[in-house]
């Protein structure tokens, strides 16, 4: 499937230098020009010899040799070869290899953005901040941009930027800027971590650095975001309000047009008091109109209600809660909602309080409705739940295995509440 390597030279075969060396081989006629390769001595390439099992299409299934493989010139050349000239390979694949090259795509996407990052730095170090009047950023020249715009049709300031974030992500966190070498994890994750750890100490970056390039490898972005949200208030107390002074020196207020062609004003990183002020006055402006027969919309703020909690069980479950029945009394919601805060399929950030309570094992097939059986799930995934192919099951309290129509499986766990 890729290149064959050169063969071996036989013991009969003659070798260029034979006549130079006295070898026994035959000399080169006289009068005959020697090939211009024997001049010049044997041509010199790259070939790749790779076991067959990374070559096969069973590597593509889930933890296969492919599935699993570094990303980089190899995953892109067996890629390449898997997926054939214009994806003509594709339809030759099972759903579970078909995912298998999805994964493997995702993994050079993250190498790719690495690549990018990495050769920004690279950039930025060859031009350090030494001209009289140039004030540099980050430690580089002001004009390193400069030499971005036109390659790839930025504006100053975007590739100025650019520059700046790859040397933020590349010198203040190494082990998520690895993790992105190794399409462990997605550029946007990176892009969170940089932003949420923007002002933290170096001292606390490394540790922020070192927790968040784990949990971004198994959490969605939105999961990834309130983690690190929680991470530097408890690494820095003070981060909040210094984070809120920083962003508040870039304060502005915008008006645009929108792509229907309304017009629309947004302000960012305003002072609360004078955002609340200014809600009001529009507020108050709005019933003024509501009452002068305008139509328009006005939403009021959602209650709150107080919940009762009590232990989830956590292993194997003894029942204790289990109910008659099939609907659950709206303890046993509670509880449940409590222990898994989102529909527990995975990825899914809808909150459980707008999900429904699924048996996993269907309760009028002798499924209990217990915690041990409940879990919450949003109703697209409750209607992808009874669809064919898929399957579902839950090993204890809160830990569900899903399987999906191509084989592959995926566990989501109970909600984790700080302490």
């Amino acid at each position: 499937m890729l290149q064959e390597p050169l063969s071996d030279p036989q013991p009969d075969d003659p070798r260029p230098d034979d006549a130079e060396s006295g070898g026994s081989g035959p000399a080169a006629p006289s009068g005959v020009p020697e090939p211009e390769e024997d001049l010049q001595g044997p041509q010199q390439g790259l070939f790749v010899c790779l076991p067959a099992e990374e070559l096969s299409l069973a590597g593509f299934a889930q933890n296969g040799q492919a599935d699993t493989m570094a990303p980089g010139g190899l995953l892109a050349t067996v890629l390449h070869t898997v997926i054939g000239e214009g994806g003509s390979g594709l339809p030759g694949l099972s759903d579970d290899q078909l995912i298998g090259v999805l994964s493997g795509g995702k993994r050079m996407e993250s190498f790719a953005a690495w690549v990018q990052l990495a050769a920004l730095r690279e950039l930025a170090r060859r031009r350090p901040a030494v001209e009289p009047g140039d004030t540099g950023r980050a430690g580089f020249s002001d004009f390193a941009g400069d030499e971005l715009m036109a390659q790839f049709h930025l504006t100053r300031e975007a590739a100025t930027g650019q520059i700046v974030y790859a040397c933020a992500v590349a010198d203040r966190l190494p082990r998520t800027f690895a993790a992105l070498a190794a399409g462990r994890i997605h550029s946007f994750a990176v892009k969170i971590i940089e932003d949420e750890t923007m002002f933290l100490s170096s001292d606390n970056v490394a540790k922020a650095d070192e927790a968040l390039s784990d949990l971004a490898q198994s959490n969605s972005f939105a999961r990834l975001r309130y983690a690190a949200h929680r991470l530097v208030l408890k690494l820095d107390p003070d981060y909040a309000k210094r984070r809120k002074d920083e962003a508040r020196k870039y304060a502005h207020v915008s008006r645009f047009r929108e792509d229907t062609g309304n017009a629309a004003i947004s302000g960012r990183e305003m002072p609360p008091d004078e955002v609340l002020a200014s809600w009001q006055h529009v507020e108050q402006r709005a019933l003024e109109l509501r009452a002068a027969g305008v139509p328009g919309t006005r939403h009021p703020p959602p209650g709150f209600a107080s919940v009762k909690m009590v232990p989830v069980a956590r292993g194997p479950c003894d029942h204790a809660h289990a109910e008659i029945g099939y609907h659950p009394s709206r303890a046993l919601q509670h509880l449940i909602r409590a222990r898994s805060a989102t529909c527990t399929a995975p990825g899914c950030t809808r909150p459980a309080a707008r999900c429904d309570l699924d048996h996993t094992h269907p309760w009028d097939d002798g499924g209990r409705t217990c915690e041990c059986n409940l879990a919450p799930l949003c109703r697209h995934h409750h209607r992808m739940k009874q669809r064919e192919g898929w399957q579902l099951a839950q090993k204890e309290p809160g830990v569900l295995v899903w399987q999906t129509p191509s084989g592959r499986t995926y566990t989501t766990t109970p909600t984790v509440h700080p302490a």
